[in-house]
């Protein structure tokens, strides 16, 4: 909220901001908001897989950003918002501005600059959250989150049994538990975190199929060649081709 005040309504939910407030809505939350004067509010939109790819270590964090995205992205239940007052700090509101700037101008490498501008505005958010948080009481860690941060680090070699006993569950219930907290069953989870690995290396390193193959932990790169092209409807191979950074 630039200048003015406006009602925002998040799922089902009317909050009002006043300049200097910052409202982080998670994906595939239905909201809307009503301004009836001459204030300005910048709408920012992120795609949930921007966020994936593009800023993992905000997502490893335990804080109230990392915490309020990585339950919007993977948990089934989540907070629909998370609210800041910014107030006049004026690095971030310079962010924001040089940020709708560039967007208007569309110039060479404006998106590059505004996704870099907003990794930026986002782990200044994280660094003082707390001062900032205006409100956040129904953003908390969950297992969800616990879940996400091991696959992250362990998708070479995760196992439902290690999983459970860092959940302190037995195996056939985290099993359960795990379809339950985020919609996917074990199996989807492990190739979903390994194949996010493989787009990675395949797309920033001079590494061969094989290596990558066994950088996620398939014995067998023909294995993963198939699994991977069953995929995505390209082969490995095709995929560096198309997505390799120059």
């Amino acid at each position: 909220m630039l200048s003015g005040s406006c009602s925002h309504t998040i799922s089902g939910e009317t909050v009002r901001m006043e300049q200097g407030c910052f409202c982080i809505v998670a994906p595939k939350v239905y909201h809307s908001i009503g301004v009836f004067d001459d204030s300005v509010v910048l709408n920012i939109l992120v795609r949930k897989s921007t966020l994936e790819e593009y800023y993992p270590s905000l997502l490893k964090g335990e804080n109230i950003v990392s915490e309020f995205f990585v339950n919007g992205i993977f948990a089934k239940e989540h907070a629909p918002f998370l609210m800041f007052h910014i107030g006049d700090e004026n690095a971030l509101h310079d962010l924001i501005l040089e940020m709708y700037r560039e967007q208007l101008e569309n110039e060479s490498y404006s998106e590059e600059i505004v996704s870099s501008m907003m990794q930026v505005f986002l782990y200044r958010l994280v660094r003082h959250g707390s001062m900032y948080a205006a409100q956040s009481e129904s953003v908390r860690s969950s297992d969800a989150a616990r879940i996400y941060r091991y696959f992250l680090t362990e998708y070479r070699t995760a196992s439902l049994t290690e999983l459970a006993a860092q959940l302190g569950f037995t195996p056939s219930y985290c099993s359960a538990y795990v379809k339950k907290a985020t919609g996917q069953n074990f199996s989807q989870l492990h190739k979903r975190f390994r194949f996010r690995k493989a787009k990675e290396l395949l797309k920033n390193t001079p590494l061969s199929i094989a290596g990558i193959s066994g950088a996620v932990g398939y014995t067998d790169s023909e294995n993963f060649i198939r699994a991977f092209q069953k995929e995505y409807g390209v082969s490995p191979s095709v995929f560096r081709n198309q997505n390799m950074i120059q």
